[in-house]
């Protein structure tokens, strides 16, 4: 009987791609939240195009995480979770 072993496999934070300076101004009471939220979600499979002219472009991504991603909704205790 054989036993292998698993490597660990690396995947770079969702912060790497989007930051809190990617945001509009209007959001900015969450910034600090969301960086916070972003350096903690990985992502595989980064896929990108743009249209000839320069003005469409496809992202695609799939998310990965170690631990359940959920957001409380302030003052309701209703959870939004990722799955």
């Amino acid at each position: 009987m054989s036993t292998t072993t698993l490597q660990k496999r690396y995947y770079p934070a969702l912060s790497s791609v989007v930051t809190a300076e990617d945001l509009p101004d209007i959001l900015g009471f969450i910034k600090d939240g969301v960086q916070n939220l972003l350096s903690q979600i990985y992502y595989k499979d980064f896929q990108h195009s743009k249209g000839a002219k320069g003005d469409s472009a496809f992202y695609g991504l799939s998310i990965v995480s170690p631990q359940r991603i959920q957001l409380e909704i302030p003052g309701t205790d209703i959870y939004l979770v990722l799955n």
